[in-house]
């Protein structure tokens, strides 16, 4: 057994100081495509037991290296070129590790490696490169399994080079097809995607995905070209996603893109986020790479970007790796960044199949990268780096991958020593995916010692950390801490490091495939059963409003609890664990709950030496409020849509409010109303057309504010009419108060106004772009600045406006309006002159008092600056009404009513 060889560190042994991390992803690229890292020979006749022993020879002394210097995981690369390092129904054996192209090499590497990581303690993650074909056209013609011949359709040839094309709906089965015999077929612990994807200069007309991109249209397709090429990656990212949450969901899955995306602000809004703050995105309109697409799906459980920069250079590590870590943290996937150390040491070609062209040998030379800037060959840079991944860490889930692994273990000796003896000071777990439900079968038992043997009865499919503990240390003081952590396995013994054997008890805990620890139980001490917790509340089979808290009595001892939510009485459908310390849990902490679905839970009551209480089961079902038109992820939608729930309760109002972001920051709000009723219907001229949009409701309970899950949709496309300016009318006057404003238009999603003192609309002009849905300028007339200027009394303006709206091309422009004149006449507002002079609309001690004789009655108001504030009332009155202004504020309003008679305008200052 290697375990001990892999983990011996404890808290004497830590030599820098570093601060021990207990959670952090630590692995390397272990490249195989042209033998770059592995294997440096080939087998040359199946089952030759003196070539099979070299490569395996090769990998024992790369996982040895790894593992004994605290490294928790490895990148296997299995599937380079539509080829295998495993036995696969589908492709051949590649060429990297046999003499030809599809011959038995009569062992299955990637078998073998599991089981030699698992001896370890470590991960295995599978490397596939899901499109990569050939790298010289025609290049495995004639070879088993040929695409070329068996489904010359599925290739997409790009200046000399090939790939499965994205585009074609049979290509993504047949990479699910792929990627699910390598996760059915094998204990991996994940699977990642490289940063390749469409070639770059994949042409657009016929020569390329032209044909393709056509015949989507033809069915009514409206995405422009490059969004329906990221589309199609999107989709099949998706697709490999599904298909591992319904085979094994603990393996992770996880994409290595380009260090740099989302640099366009226009692209950072429609995610909700700020733009990355350094460095170029090339691969969004290159390769046809979003990876915030797949973040903000939630269809990866990893993101690790190629950040191969220093910290201070143009384009900045200490810049760029902050925001990953926030992105991913905020649609709640880890960011495990990918490091280049290739620039440590003088490159070592190694082995070079005499095969290799000299097209494959320039392509094998950049598949070299080197980290640009200063400090590139620094042990330290890339100790910093590291330190700045877990400083800036939001989620408690750092890590690193560092490519490439012969960097690590050969070709720079020292490096991994170092990183061991600085930042990588102790063993450390991978960081748990806390966003799925987690398997706790329960604790060990049986748990014995033989010499330096530990052995126990545990379970199938988890895993197990074991700990040395100083016997100075009480029991109950003990918290599962890093120092004490000897590593980790995936078998039921464990071998005691020599200076270890005495001073110490040991304690083993129960670590599932997704990363959760549970309770420990120490050696030599009699495992007690802890009492199971009582439920008080919500009652069994209730149904009632979520937000709401799950509740037990507290158990004597008990260190803390986990609540599990399945689906199913017995169980097996587990939907959400959560690791509590008091008593009680809300819903709040549940993502995404079933709506009005009958859910199961129940409570384990965990502590040391212990084995978990198990809580009897009950029943529930939460009644969520939830947006039911538009549905989530809707297409086509009208742009003044009918938004309508599942519930209301009588006497409550709800707030529903449209954005372009999906966070709601101030400024993206584009529409709110509240009603008491279960729809609300969108104002025209609110909504851009083929636009995306976030939906979201809310309402008060007591003194809390109940938010539902937000949904997002896509509007209708259109060709919007020309806007004109609305005020001031042609001919007429304005005055300082006064705000210029452009007539709402359907369709457009932001108007530009222009002001100036002649008709040339020169340079010296005044313009705003004005945001969504709002149709008028920001300043006062009497802020406006002309030629440098403020606008002087008696002169006559010229304004125009032109609208911007969205294509299934991208964003195009409307026609200008008709210009209009008007003369500035300094001082004043139009609002003043409103006249309170209608007894059935009167505003009385700061509230709106209407009489009406049965009829809907609609209620807005107007800010002095010319603003919409929403909706404040929508529904029937019959008699009188007194309708609240307070959420106004103070400040000088108009106040619009809507009857059946007709509108009724009144003034309120407040």
């Amino acid at each position: 057994m290697l375990t001990a060889l892999a983990i011996t560190a404890t808290s004497a042994q830590v030599m820098a100081a570093d601060a021990p991390v207990k959670r952090e992803m630590r692995s390397a690229w272990v490249a195989t495509v042209w033998q770059l890292d592995w294997p440096s020979t080939t087998v040359t006749e199946t089952g030759n037991a003196l070539q099979i022993s070299q490569q395996k020879a090769q990998m024992t002394a790369l996982l040895d290296s790894l593992a004994i210097n605290n490294m928790n995981a490895i990148n296997f690369q299995v599937r380079s070129r539509c080829d295998a390092m495993y036995k696969s129904s589908y492709e051949p054996w590649s060429t990297d590790l046999v003499g030809e192209r599809g011959m038995d090499p009569g062992w299955d590497p990637l078998e073998w490696v599991v089981a030699e990581c698992h001896k370890r303690g470590m991960e295995c993650h599978a490397w596939v490169n899901p499109y990569r074909y050939e790298s010289v056209v025609n290049q495995w013609d004639g070879t088993p399994k040929c695409y070329r011949e068996t489904n010359p359709e599925w290739l997409l040839d790009v200046d000399g080079a090939s790939i499965l094309n994205p585009g074609i709906p049979e290509v993504t089965d047949q990479i699910v097809k792929v990627i699910r015999e390598i996760v059915q077929n094998y204990d991996i612990d994940g699977v990642l995607f490289d940063d390749y994807f469409y070639l770059s200069g994949t042409p657009k007309d016929s020569s390329g995905d032209g044909d393709l991109y056509d015949a989507y249209k033809a069915t009514g397709g409206k995405l422009s070209h490059n969004d329906w090429r990221r589309e199609n990656v999107n989709k099949m990212v998706a697709a490999v996603y599904n298909m591992i949450q319904e085979e094994k969901p603990w393996v992770r899955f996880g994409i290595s893109p380009a260090g740099v995306s989302c640099t366009s602000t226009t692209h950072a809004s429609k995610y909700g986020i700020t733009p990355c703050p350094s460095g170029s995105d090339w691969q969004y309109n290159s390769i046809f790479s979003d990876p915030i697409a797949w973040l903000a799906s939630q269809t990866i459980d990893y993101i690790s970007p190629q950040i191969y920069w220093t910290i201070g250079y143009s384009t900045d590590y200490g810049k760029i790796a902050p925001w990953w870590g926030k992105i991913a943290a905020k649609f709640n996937r880890h960011f495990y960044s990918s490091h280049s150390i290739s620039s440590l040491t003088k490159n070592d070609a190694g082995y070079t199949p005499q095969s290799m062209s000299l097209r494959e040998m320039n392509i094998n030379e950049t598949l070299q990268p080197k980290a640009s800037g200063p400090n590139s060959s620094s042990y330290e840079e890339f100790a910093n780096q590291v330190r700045l991944n877990r400083s800036s860490s939001v989620d408690g889930a750092p890590g690193s991958i560092f490519y490439s692994c012969k960097y690590l273990y050969k070709n720079s000796p020292l490096f991994a020593h170092y990183l061991k003896t600085t930042v990588f000071n102790t063993p450390a777990l991978v960081p748990a995916m806390t966003f799925k439900p987690g398997y706790n079968p329960g604790s060990i038992s049986e748990f014995t010692r033989d010499g330096d043997k530990l052995m126990w009865k545990g379970f199938d499919n988890v895993r197990y950390t074991v700990y040395a503990v100083p016997t100075s240390l009480p029991i109950m003081n003990f918290s599962c801490d890093v120092e004490y952590l000897l590593g980790t396995t995936y078998e039921t013994s464990y071998t005691i490091p020599e200076k270890l054997l005495s001073g110490y008890t040991y304690a083993v805990c129960v670590l599932d495939r997704y990363g959760n620890e549970y309770s420990p139980i120490f050696i030599d001490k009699p495992v007690q059963a802890m009492p199971a917790p009582a439920l008080t509340y919500p009652a069994d089979n209730a149904t009632l409003e979520a937000p709401f808290e799950f509740q037990w009595e507290a158990v004597e001892n008990a260190s803390a609890y986990i609540l599990e939510v399945a689906s199913d009485k017995d169980f097996k459908k587990l939907l959400y664990t959560r690791l509590c310390h008091t008593n009680s849990c809300s819903t709040t902490e549940l993502e995404h709950v079933p709506v009005d679905t009958k859910l199961y839970w129940r409570v384990r009551s965990c502590g040391n030496g212990y084995s978990d209480g198990i809580s009897q089961v009950r029943g529930v079902t939460p009644l969520i409020l939830s947006i039911v038109y538009p549905a989530h992820g809707a297409t086509n939608v009208e742009l003044a849509p009918e938004v309508s729930w599942n519930f209301v309760t009588e006497g409550r109002e709800v707030k529903m409010q449209i954005s372009t972001s999906p966070t709601f920051e101030e400024g993206a709000i584009i529409h709110t109303s509240w009603t008491y009723k279960i729809s609300a219907k969108v104002p025209a001229c609110k909504l851009g057309a083929y636009t995306t949009y976030y939906a979201r409701l809310s309402y008060w309970r007591g003194n809390e504010q109940i938010f539902s899950d937000v949904t997002t949709f896509t509007t209708e496309a259109m060709i919007p009419q020309t806007p004109t300016i609305l005020f001031p009318v042609d001919g007429g006057e304005f005055r300082s108060e006064d705000i210029v404003k452009a007539t709402p238009t359907e369709g457009i999603y932001k108007v530009t106004i222009e002001v100036n003192n002649s008709t040339s609309f020169n340079r010296n002009r005044y313009f705003e772009d004005c945001a969504p849905a709002v149709w008028q300028v920001k300043v006062k007339s009497g802020e406006m600045k002309v030629a440098s200027k403020n606008l002087i009394e008696g002169t006559t303006y010229y304004m125009r406006v032109i609208g911007t709206y969205n294509t299934v091309d991208g964003s195009a422009k409307t026609d200008y309006s008709p210009v209009i004149s008007a003369v500035y006449r300094g001082e004043g507002t139009s609002i003043e002159s409103i006249d309170n002079n209608d007894n059935s609309v009167k505003v009385v001690d700061g509230n709106l008092v209407v009489t009406n004789n049965g009829s809907n009655v609609t209620v807005k108001a107007i800010n002095a600056a010319g603003a919409e504030l929403g909706t404040l009332f929508d529904s029937n009155i019959d008699g009188t009404q007194t309708i609240s202004l307070s959420r106004l504020g103070k400040g000088l309003f108009v106040i619009i009513v809507d009857t059946a008679d007709g509108r009724k305008t009144v003034k309120a200052s407040l």
